[in-house]
């Protein structure tokens, strides 16, 4: 299978990596900032043995997942699984009488609309599969 993982560089995002890796798939590993946060990433490449990819993608910004989507566009023949796996939780402390909105706007921006826009773009890859499944975490 081919299959994209959004947020892939620690916690939860980078342990199915790991585990799609483990059995065998093929795997596109989404980061927002790939010099910031793909170290763990980057140590897997070379056992991974051309079955990991790494993208650099923020499910914030559309031009980010177009490009995205053309590279895996031009590497594989379609896609089989998307896992909108990125997401924050901003103002989490905060009581409600002093929430920041602006934080609250944002997380609303990863958490909700960044998995729309990740279908709205890769769906179409994803016609061909024999299987496809879209897993938000």
């Amino acid at each position: 299978m081919k299959i994209l993982v959004t947020g892939a560089n620690r916690g939860l995002g980078l342990e199915i990596v790991k585990e799609a890796l483990r059995r065998g798939h093929e795997v596109a590993a989404g980061v927002r900032t790939p010099d910031e946060g793909a170290k763990a990433l980057d140590e897997l490449l070379p056992s991974a043995q051309g079955q990991l990819i790494l993208l650099e993608l923020d499910v914030n910004e559309e031009i980010s997942i177009m490009t995205a989507k053309e590279q895996i566009g031009r590497t594989w023949d379609g896609l089989d699984v998307l896992i909108n796996n990125a997401g924050i939780l901003l103002a989490r402390d905060q009581r409600i009488e002093e929430l920041d909105f602006m934080a609250m706007d944002r997380t609303m921006r990863t958490n909700l609309y960044g998995p729309m826009k990740m279908a709205k773009y890769f769906l179409p890859l994803m016609y061909g599969s024999a299987r496809p499944a879209i897993i938000n975490v």
